[in-house]
């Protein structure tokens, strides 16, 4: 279970990536490597990963099934692309790699409806350390695996938190000591011209001093294009041409930044009038649905449970031989919401001239409409000093949903909202649940403007973007804030979607701090913008 994807190893050895010509292409990624060098062992093998909806993908999943690997849970992703990977080759044991995986890849998305749990947790363990290191040279042909310490057979996992997950806690403590005796022998070797470990006591004539290899590895952090390790020294700076051409690609508001600058993309946020409808298929997420329409139309939720939230006008909604009547503001600063709660596999119709969000959520269950009047939204007034805004609860966790959760935030001219950072990407309750989520921003004048960031130190992506009305912004992961520009208000509509009925987040703990402080301070007088 992991990461999988191509690996492009250059004909032209001991060059840099500048002056390479032709490339031999692999399938790479510590799931595709191990799985791969498993199968030629001669050990029955399944991969749990995803790959693109496109050639790349295509050979992975061809590669793997020629190999005799079992593909029935490598899923094809409809939005993400099968990542490549460029490495130089600096014989004997050099080779720097550059990765393209920002702002995120195929096996990335593994949901678990992805496979068959019961399966998987019928698999025994064996954790190796060192496995991806032995079995690489395995998955291209080029050496014999010699296993470094024997577990309970079946099952391999990777890295320690992707073994927690496969073993939920089993072994660990006597494979911890196996792999610690493992370690220890292999530091009394030294490795021959073939690779292979002789002890110190068997070495004849004068042995070349080893050295320390400074290699800096990028595959830690998953860092992607822009991180490029070199021979024993430090990432080269890049050019202007490629800093022009990453503008180019990423649009006019993309920012590049040098090699040691973090994510520079805003694939995250979608531009007013560059998008429709936001999916679970086109997002890269499992539920969240989102959209919004003006005018007469009729539709169908189908597998989705939806709130209907008018943001300007009235509207009359039919569906099931009953009609509710919403809406009634002008705009969303001009009073409080209505909305109507919706069941999977409704057909339903919307009459009048009002402009609507759609916020939607895969769910399993079917439940009964509710209307959501404006006296039965709560008010919560958040912060203080200038972090103080205005949250609306729409769908709260104690509202009949399944997975569907929608609030609306009003934040006063100059004044930082969605603060201090949070995020809600690791399933950790009571104090933090995963949940997808959507910025939709709206605001009084068409000059008005807001900055919205969306950071991850895991996932290496550092976005700041400039935010106006119409835009929305996609927050798969990490902690996020948002500011509004001096002399204007800034409303936006937040739909979440998860397992659990919360919104329980974790603040960045650099700066959750703050929290404290505001006792010290009065709420912002402004508050609330909207009754």
């Amino acid at each position: 279970m992991g990461r999988v994807g191509v690996d492009l190893y250059p004909n032209q050895l001991e060059a840099p990536l500048r002056e390479v010509r032709t490339y031999t292409r692999f399938v790479g990624g510590f799931a595709g490597n191990v799985a791969t060098g498993l199968a030629r062992l001669g050990v029955r093998t399944a991969i749990v990963s995803r790959v693109g909806d496109e050639g790349y993908g295509e050979f992975v999943r061809s590669w793997l099934a020629d190999e005799g690997v079992d593909v029935r849970f490598l899923r094809t992703d409809p939005y993400w692309l099968t990542p490549p990977t460029f490495c130089e080759v600096w014989p004997p044991d050099n080779f720097p790699i550059l990765f393209y995986r920002r702002p995120s890849a195929p096996d990335w998305q593994i949901s678990p409806g992805d496979f068959d749990h019961e399966e998987v947790a019928g698999a025994r363990t064996s954790r190796h350390d060192d496995l991806r290191s032995r079995l690489a040279p395995v998955a291209l042909g080029r050496a014999e695996y010699v296993p470094a310490a024997r577990g309970p057979g079946g099952c391999v996992c990777g890295h320690r938190d992707r073994q927690r997950a496969g073993s939920r806690g089993r072994g660990d403590r006597r494979c911890s000591a196996a792999d610690r005796q493992a370690r220890r022998a292999r530091r009394n070797g030294v490795r021959g011209r073939r690779g292979d470990r002789r002890s110190r006591s068997s070495r004849r004539g004068r042995q070349r001093p080893r050295r320390r290899r400074r290699v800096r590895r990028c595959a830690r952090s998953r860092s992607a294009a822009g991180t490029h390790a070199r021979r024993g020294d430090k990432p080269r700076e890049r050019g202007r041409c490629a800093r022009r051409v990453a503008a180019r690609v990423l649009g006019g508001d993309a920012v590049p930044r040098g090699p040691r600058g973090r994510t520079r993309m805003t694939e995250f946020l979608l531009r007013a009038g560059s998008w429709e409808q936001v999916t679970p298929e086109s997002a890269g997420w499992n539920y969240l649905d989102f959209g919004v329409r003006q005018g007469t139309f009729e539709s169908a939720t189908g597998p989705v449970e939806i709130a209907v939230v008018p943001l300007g006008g009235r509207c009359r909604v039919e569906a099931e031989g009953e009609s509710w009547e919403l809406g009634g503001r002008d705009s969303v600063f001009d009073g409080m919401p209505s909305a109507l709660y919706l069941p999977r596999d409704t057909s339903y119709r919307v009459e009048g001239e009002a402009e609507v969000a759609i916020c939607g959520a895969l769910c399993d269950e079917r439940r009964e409409p509710v209307l959501i009047k404006p006296e039965d939204v709560e008010i919560e007034v958040r912060g203080a000093g200038n972090a103080t805004r205005q949250i609306n609860h729409i769908v709260k966790p104690e509202f009949p949903a399944e997975r569907l959760l929608v609030v609306e935030v009003f934040t006063p001219a100059g004044n930082w909202s969605s603060y201090p950072p949070h995020k809600h990407d690791e399933d950790n309750p009571p104090g933090e649940v995963v949940l997808e989520e959507v910025y939709y921003y709206r605001t009084r004048r068409p000059e008005a403007f807001a900055v919205q960031r969306l950071y991850s130190p895991r996932h290496d992506v550092d976005v700041t973007v400039t935010v106006r009305d119409g835009d929305l912004m996609l927050v798969p992961f990490g902690y996020h804030t948002t500011a509004a520009a001096h002399g204007y208000d800034l409303y936006y509509l937040n739909a979440l979607a998860g397992d659990r009925r919360s919104m329980a987040a974790a603040d960045d703990p650099e700066l959750a701090w703050i929290r404290a402080a505001w006792s010290q301070l009065e709420p912002d007088p402004r508050v609330p913008l909207v009754k």
